[in-house]
């Protein structure tokens, strides 16, 4: 039985300073190397940490800080609080999840008050296209009067970029009693090493585009070895070929959908780095 744990009541929402004269318009993103561009509404400063720079993570002395090395993003991302972890977890598994990364940014942000720095929890860029700057809590009761203020011109400022903000909950993020188990199978056989003749099967049924059971998979790639076979679906699966629903226990009639093959893409700010 599928059991889906309450969300939390949404009692303290941000405010709403969104101002329909002002479009989304990603060319509001100013980037400069001569470090003397001001724009109206602030900048982007990109931090490149992950064993490129020092990691950017010095607040929240109570959390939990984790760094994982991921595949997808090249790079070990480091953050804090299991929240933010699951979540990292699922983007790295997730195969509507092209890129992501952790503490990527700093906004300064200018316009509607006085001026403050922002830095983003997680950067999500999805499959079809959508950039989501992220912002984790344990519950809606910790944020405060002042951050709530602040959140609410942080969700405009990326909306004016053409970006998407989101708050995104613990209880949330783990969702089911089933997705934070299936998360954790997935994520470990990430690095799971798939063999060319299994990667062609897999390959040949994902061009079909159509739908496919688990079992019926396994069968194709491996079809004396039945745990064995399981185990390349799991990589597969970690690797973006196919989607699962996370929230429904896993087996023998789970429906795999392929996903639409495209090249990785990189967080703006980051181009350099996955060149």
């Amino acid at each position: 039985m599928r059991i889906l744990r309450p969300a939390p009541k949404r009692a303290q929402c941000i405010p709403d300073f969104r101002d329909e004269r002002e479009p989304a318009d990603s060319r509001r993103i100013v980037r400069s190397t001569d470090g003397l561009d001001t724009p109206p509404l602030g900048r982007i400063v990109t931090f490149r940490h992950g064993g490129i720079e020092r990691p950017v993570v010095t607040r929240g002395g109570l959390h939990l800080r984790f760094k994982m090395a991921s595949i997808k993003t090249g790079m070990t991302e480091v953050g804090e609080g299991r929240g933010e972890e699951l979540l990292a977890m699922q983007c790295e598994i997730d195969g509507s999840v092209l890129n992501f990364k952790c503490h990527p940014y700093r906004f300064e942000i200018a316009f509607g008050g006085a001026a403050f720095t922002y830095r983003p929890d997680i950067a999500i860029l999805h499959r079809d296209g959508r950039i989501e700057i992220v912002e984790v809590k344990r519950t809606p009761d910790d944020i405060d009067e002042d951050e709530r203020e602040k959140l609410g011109r942080v969700r405009e400022f990326v909306r004016r970029c053409g970006w998407e903000f989101s708050i995104r909950y613990l209880e949330e993020i783990r969702g089911s009693d089933e997705r934070e188990h299936n998360v954790a199978r997935f994520f470990g056989r990430r690095a799971n090493k798939v063999q060319r003749e299994e990667r062609v099967i897999a390959e040949a049924e994902r061009a079909k585009n159509v739908p496919i059971r688990w079992d019926r998979l396994a069968g194709l790639v491996s079809p004396y070895d039945a745990l064995h076979g399981d185990a390349v679906v799991e990589r597969l699966v970690a690797g973006g070929m196919f989607f699962v629903d996370l929230d429904s226990k896993m087996g023998p009639a789970s429906v795999l959908t392929p996903t639409t093959p495209t090249t990785q893409q990189p967080l703006p700010g980051f181009e350099e780095d996955e060149a």
